[in-house]
């Protein structure tokens, strides 16, 4: 019900405030098609040179579409605080178009969750956001599996090894079978990994294939 009231919004949203009349992020008016940005600010995003997968040994595969550079950091920045929820549409498509260039297959998209209190104050379960968008775009059913138990400290604050401690049972699994053999696994950024594996500890098994995917992706600085 509460997905259908969403539905129902985003498209009353969508009637008085298109997405293609206006640039997303510098608000430029131009018309546009998706990913929603005029060429100047697509321009400036960096595509990732390559599929990273070699950190989380039990995906399948882990992906990102764009280097996290000023310019994404603006569209994170628009979308988690900003609190202008139409972003979702930007990064899903942002992402959707690496999906499709690398030719990843699943059966179901899930997310990595937020918290409770970071969700009160952005408004929004961010990554849950653009998975619904995401999900829109391939044709795909979108399924919350997981949700966030503990969230103490911010991620970006903390070195490498400080992440994998902080993300120590994070998650609990939703009440209920998951029976999907092939799921796409989402975040917005991917730095150490530290969030997908506590994410894959939970929804990994031997006869199941998880695939990561992020829309932006920033080497650790500490």
């Amino acid at each position: 019900m509460k997905e259908h009231l969403r539905t129902i919004k985003n498209n009353i949203l969508d009637l008085f405030f298109p997405l293609d009349e206006q640039c997303m992020l510098c608000e430029k008016e131009e018309k546009l098609d998706a990913p929603y940005l005029c060429k100047t600010c697509l321009s400036k995003l960096e595509e990732m040179p390559f599929s990273h997968n070699r950190e989380i040994p039990v995906y399948k595969q882990v992906i990102s579409g764009y280097l996290l550079n000023e310019t994404a950091k603006k569209i994170i920045y628009k979308h988690k605080y900003g609190h202008k929820r139409y972003m979702s549409h930007v990064l899903a498509h942002l992402l959707a178009e690496k999906i499709v260039e690398e030719g990843l297959e699943f059966e179901v998209i899930t997310s990595i969750p937020s918290g409770k209190k970071r969700n009160r104050m952005r408004g929004c379960d961010h990554a849950y956001d653009i998975a619904v968008e995401l999900g829109h775009i391939v044709k795909k059913p979108v399924r919350r599996m997981l949700k966030r138990v503990h969230h103490e400290s911010t991620q970006s604050e903390l070195s490498k090894l400080e992440r994998y401690g902080n993300m120590a049972d994070a998650f609990k699994l939703i009440n209920g079978t998951i029976t999907e053999t092939e799921i796409l696994v989402i975040d917005d950024i991917y730095t150490t990994g530290a969030t997908m594996e506590a994410a894959a500890r939970l929804l990994s098994s031997e006869d199941r294939k998880l695939i990561g995917a992020t829309v932006f992706y920033t080497p650790i600085q500490k």
